[in-house]
């Protein structure tokens, strides 16, 4: 039986020649893990959703997607949703997914790179692909919610008809549709080469402090942030008002400390011995994870 995808993005009808294949992915949802194409590919369709968590058509569509979920799941699709807003951060995305009791996983496209190769503008739309990755269709999820109409019921369920169709092995009979919705919130790139664009300092309960500083290939030194009181009931994503290129070759440390004392609050066992390793530091009570640069070499500092 053939192996389909779908991917739920933002583009529009007459779409012209753009990617037909996507070679896949991995992203990371609001509780930092991480998932990919590879995970699902005994799946027989894959859907990836790209919303908004502050657009009223992705409020509105996201029940439809959990149904259509719980519908199709059992045949052996697969179901993601995606965010390439920069102004939603991860908090915004877990009441979202926990407002709607999403039964799948929702993921952060940093720096819109995924909404960009796929050519994605507005949210909601899905994009469903075949067992090559080929996409099949793109557009609207149906046609009962636009801007300014609100019909009692959708006069077409494209979505789901184009599942039906593949699934039974035909071609999708209306393989385009427009997508209406809010335009996505993209990151500004300045140009060539790498980028950062938002920073995320996350330790677990022994954290007490963290820094990532920039090493350019000149020599010059920079600090993009620095958290003297890091607190593990309030963890923020920083995003960056201008984008920071990053020349090739430059560094990127993150210098973090741990309170292993009985004076940190938090320290559930001050006699207990810790231990890093050269990147991340994982239990439940001491982890170190920096998350902000894209393609850049990084070192981290303990």
């Amino acid at each position: 039986m053939p192996t389909l995808l779908i991917l739920v993005a933002a583009l529009g009808q007459n779409a012209p020649a753009r990617p037909h294949t996507l070679a896949g992915f991995r992203l990371q949802d609001f509780h930092w893990a991480s998932y990919s194409l590879d995970d699902v590919r005994d799946r027989k369709l894959v859907v990836l959703a790209f919303l908004g968590v502050e657009c009223p058509l992705a409020n509105q569509y996201a029940p439809r997607l959990v149904e259509l979920a719980r519908s199709f799941e059992p045949k052996g699709v697969a179901f993601f949703a995606i965010d390439a807003n920069q102004q939603d951060g991860p908090t915004a995305l877990g009441r979202f997914a926990n407002a709607y009791d999403l039964p799948f996983p929702f993921l952060k496209d940093v720096g819109n790179d995924l909404a960009d190769r796929l050519e994605v503008s507005r949210t909601p739309e899905v994009l469903v692909l075949d067992a090559k990755r080929a996409i099949r269709y793109r557009g609207r999820i149906d046609d009962q919610f636009a801007i300014g109409v609100r019909r009692t019921a959708p006069t077409r369920r494209d979505l789901a008809i184009a599942l039906e169709e593949l699934l039974a092995g035909n071609d999708v009979s209306v393989a385009k549709t427009d997508p209406v919705g809010c335009r996505i919130g993209r990151m500004r790139h300045p140009g060539k080469g790498e980028v950062t664009y938002a920073l995320m300092p996350h330790m677990h309960l022994r954290g007490k402090s963290f820094r990532f500083e920039m090493t350019y290939p000149d020599g010059r030194r920079e600090v993009l942030l620095d958290v003297p009181r890091y607190e593990f009931d309030w963890q923020n994503a920083y995003i960056l008002d201008d984008p920071k290129p990053m020349p090739e070759g430059t560094i990127m440390r993150c210098l973090a400390h741990f309170d292993n004392s009985a004076g940190n609050p938090n320290n559930p066992d001050p006699t207990r011995v810790t231990s890093t390793n050269t990147y991340t530091m994982a239990t439940n009570t001491a982890m170190i994870q920096p998350t902000g640069a894209r393609r850049a070499s990084s070192t981290i500092a303990f």
